[in-house]
Parts: structure tokens; C-alpha cells; sequence
């Protein structure tokens, strides 16, 4: 938010510190606001493995490693196609920190906390608002993944604090249910309940590949319930008005 605030380019662009640029990937940053009409774009943050990973490390597991790739073919983002890209590799208008504000902080990591949201809570923002971006496939990067984020206890943790922080977040569409039940929107019971299921039976048919993929969506749950416990038991914060005359 600080660099955004200093800058003054109309387009700023972002990196995370472990990637690794692809070829004129300024080039296609400024020819793909010039071809388009969209007010930010990103692409492909693709993996570069310290050592191969393991089997069950797939495409479906990448949201722990900072990674993505939707393909080859060039995209419309919107509220009706809310593909989430990552700043690791993105490009904004400045001028929609000027409309929308900043990254929020309230979901930011802090400290060894992981599974933060502040990417996705920011886009998300946008596309309520009727912003529109775009994937753009050559737009590549390389990023750096170390052994102790192919583990599944790094992989346990992150969905854990994935769960917290979108309970912090409170996204208004994304809590919306039908019931809720101790705070929890109904649809993550569901959700839970079947994936539970997965779990026991890709376990009991030996494909422990499928199942973690289930697994990690549990831990999901148990940070978000852990945190909206939380949020009820808390008492609330008692606000004093001074007169200052």
C-alpha cells in the first residue's frame, strides 16, 4: 500500500521476491493495457520444484505454493468469471486504488501465519464493483518452491489458516446460506459433510492422493469454525465518546 501510494505511473505492477521473470514480460504488461480494455491483468505463476514433487502435489493442489495456471487461452475476469490471479504476477490501473482503497490488512499474514487472503480479497472487491481484468497467458513467471512446502503438514497449516482468515474476511457473498449454525453459513457444513466422505472412501480404496486433497478441504473448516468461535465468544469492544469541549 505504501509503494502504491508513491508511485506515479498510471500502471503498477507486482512481483513477489522469489519469482522469476519470463522474457518482455514488460512488454506484455504494457501492450495488453493498450490491446485491452481491462483495468488489471496477471498470468501464470508457474512452479519451479527445488526437487520433483510428490504425487499428490497436482495442479488441484497448488493454492500453498503461490502457483497458477489457467491455461494457454486468454481470459475475462469479472464477477461472473472470478478467476483468482495472485500478485506474485499482476498489474492494476492505478486508479483503482484510488476508487477501491488498498490491500486490506485485516487478512494479511502476521507473524507465521499463513493461508492469508489479501490477493483474493482485493480482486474480489474489485469485481463487485463492476471491475473487469484479464488472464494473460504469456504474462509468466518462475516461482521458487522449497521441500518444506511440498509436505503435507505445510499443507495441513496453510488450509487451516486459509479457514481463519476467510472467516475473518467476511466476504458478503461467500457467507451467504441459507442457515447458519454457531456462525458457520451452511453451505461450508455441506461442503464439510461430503468431502468427508471422500476422504473415508478414497482412503478405504487406497488412493490417499484424492483423499488429502478432501483432507486439506476439513482442515479448511476447522480454521474457519476455530475463528468464528472465536468471533462470538469474543465480548464486544466497549467504544467511549470523549466531549472534547
Amino acid at each position: 500500500n505504501t509503494g502504491v501510494a508513491n508511485a506515479r505511473a498510471p500502471i503498477i505492477a507486482f512481483l513477489d521476491d522469489d519469482v522469476i521473470v519470463r522474457d518482455n514480460w514488460l512488454q506484455i504488461v504494457k501492450r495488453s493495457f493498450e490491446e485491452t480494455t481491462a483495468n488489471f491483468i496477471g498470468g501464470k505463476v508457474l512452479p519451479c520444484w527445488e526437487q520433483p514433487p510428490p504425487s499428490w502435489l497436482n495442479v488441484t493442489n497448488w493454492a500453498p505454493i503461490a502457483a497458477v495456471d489457467y491455461g494457454n487461452t486468454s481470459l475475462s475476469i469479472s464477477v461472473e468469471n472470478p478467476l483468482c490471479l495472485l500478485t506474485a504476477n499482476i498489474a492494476f490501473r492505478k486508479e483503482l486504488f484510488e476508487r477501491f482503497g488498498g490491500f486490506s490488512s485485516h487478512v494479511q499474514r502476521a507473524g507465521d501465519s499463513i493461508g492469508s487472503l489479501e490477493d483474493h480479497e482485493f480482486l474480489s472487491r474489485l469485481l463487485r464493483g463492476g471491475v473487469v481484468g484479464r488472464y494473460v497467458p504469456e504474462m509468466i513467471v518462475d516461482a521458487y518452491v522449497g521441500r518444506e512446502r511440498m509436505r503435507k503438514a505445510y499443507h495441513r497449516r496453510w488450509h487451516t489458516g486459509h479457514g481463519h482468515f476467510y472467516a475473518v474476511m467476511k466476504d458478503p457473498e461467500w457467507e451467504r446460506s441459507n442457515f447458519r449454525l454457531a456462525g458457520v453459513p451452511g453451505h461450508l457444513y455441506r461442503d464439510t459433510a461430503r468431502h468427508t466422505l471422500i476422504w473415508f472412501s478414497k482412503l478405504l480404496r487406497g488412493n490417499s492422493d484424492a483423499a488429502f486433497a478432501s483432507e486439506c478441504r476439513i482442515r479448511f473448516f476447522r480454521g474457519f469454525f476455530r475463528e468464528r468461535r472465536r468471533q462470538i465468544s469474543e465480548p464486544p469492544i466497549k467504544r467511549i465518546n470523549i466531549d472534547s469541549t
